[in-house]
């Protein structure tokens, strides 16, 4: 059954991170989601433009499909891997300060592995969305 799992609470809410069976937190954007239902306006597009995710983030649909994008967590992609010096590695491999920096920016297995490693890259937004500082943590 692929109905998503949404608790009711005065409290925003983030059905997208609660734990699954197995007890670890998901923190994924849904990459089948689509703002207005136009295929170019997905969650890394919400993502792009400071004053669009901090507009957009604030509808309850946005924030429940777009959880890294809104900034309700903020979690590397376990599933995600990417070549490095010839190797299959994943986000673990940008520990050291200066590789993450050489390599974050990078294109590598379908997009930006700061889009995959947003923790490990330092590419995570802070959840409350009406501060007037910055967006990043």
């Amino acid at each position: 059954n692929d109905v998503p799992n949404v608790a009711i609470s005065d409290r925003p809410t983030t059905s997208n991170t609660n734990p699954p069976t197995g007890g670890k937190r998901i923190c994924l954007n849904n990459e089948s989601y689509a703002y207005g239902g136009d295929m170019t306006q997905t969650c890394k597009w919400i993502r792009y433009k400071e004053e669009r995710r901090l507009l957009l983030c604030k509808e309850a649909e946005v924030s429940n499909n777009c959880p890294l994008s809104c900034g309700q967590c903020c979690e590397d992609d376990d599933t995600y891997t990417f070549l490095m010096n010839s190797q299959v590695v994943g986000c673990d491999s940008l520990s050291n300060a200066a590789v993450a920096d050489e390599s974050c920016e990078k294109w590598k297995n379908g997009r930006t592995v700061r889009d995959g490693c947003p923790r490990s890259c330092n590419f995570c937004f802070v959840s409350k969305l009406s501060s007037a500082g910055s967006s990043l943590m």
